[in-house]
């Protein structure tokens, strides 16, 4: 398999798992993906460890997912500081970078999305009841905690597939929500579809914009969903009250 792995859910090696040569034995590239999808397993039990003593907590999820991803990065930047040549498609992939995705990594992206989205209507009750708080919601019969940890491995299993094959993608999760709420679209039912129709249209825009706009050069798709990400959270931050 092409590209690296996801720095997220992949702790394993300095910067993560990596595969990124273009051309390797067959066992071999099992067991690259073996080794990649042993990592998320792994940093993905972490995660809950630390946030399940909480009751997975939205705010210590958040607090554990952030400490995770500062210590990856921290480890991707002590790869990229040794000098090693081989390292510098570690730097490519940590910027986000679309263009070495091949048709069967695009065909596997598109199926992994057709599946989570045919299950994702039986969470909509969950999503629903959830935004009341955790007392409302287990007077409602609704199990917390077990809730929580279905939601966040079917969060996880998305996130970890597009930053295997592309890299981190700052940004897209959570700019094509605030979108679908724009646009009228508050029910959960609504906001989980018009949100990957948007987390799809910025990625194409970001990817078509970084192709053209200083052709025959490239930008790297994450770069671009990350210097427009930015300020739009500083602005909706700024009016938010």
């Amino acid at each position: 398999m092409r590209g690296p792995a996801s720095v997220l859910y992949g702790q394993n090696s300095p910067g993560g798992i990596i595969n990124y040569s273009s051309k390797r034995p067959t066992a071999e590239a099992f067991g690259e993906v073996g080794l990649s999808v042993g990592s998320f397993f792994a940093t993905l039990a972490l995660v809950m460890f630390v946030a399940g003593r909480q009751r997975l907590s939205p705010e210590k999820l958040l607090l554990a997912g952030t400490s995770v991803t500062t210590l990856a990065s921290a480890l991707a930047a002590l790869a990229l500081a040794s000098g090693d040549p081989r390292t510098d498609f570690l730097l490519a992939w940590l910027s986000g970078s679309t263009h070495r995705a091949t048709p069967t990594q695009a065909t596997a992206a598109a199926a992994v999305a057709i599946l989570l989205l045919s299950v994702a209507p039986l969470t909509i009750r969950w999503l629903a009841v959830l935004p009341l708080g955790e007392t409302v919601s287990r007077s409602l019969g609704l199990g917390v905690v077990a809730v929580r940890a279905i939601l966040l491995c079917l969060i996880a299993i998305p996130t970890a597939v597009a930053t295997l094959l592309i890299g981190p993608l700052s940004f897209v999760g959570l700019m094509a929500p605030h979108f679908a709420r724009m646009t009228g679209f508050r029910r959960p039912a609504g906001e989980i579809f018009a949100s990957a129709f948007y987390r799809a249209l910025i990625l194409i825009a970001a990817d078509w914009t970084g192709r053209t706009i200083i052709f025959p050069w490239q930008i790297p798709a994450g770069l671009l969903t990350a210097l427009a990400g930015g300020p739009f959270f500083l602005i909706a931050m700024s009016r938010s009250r």
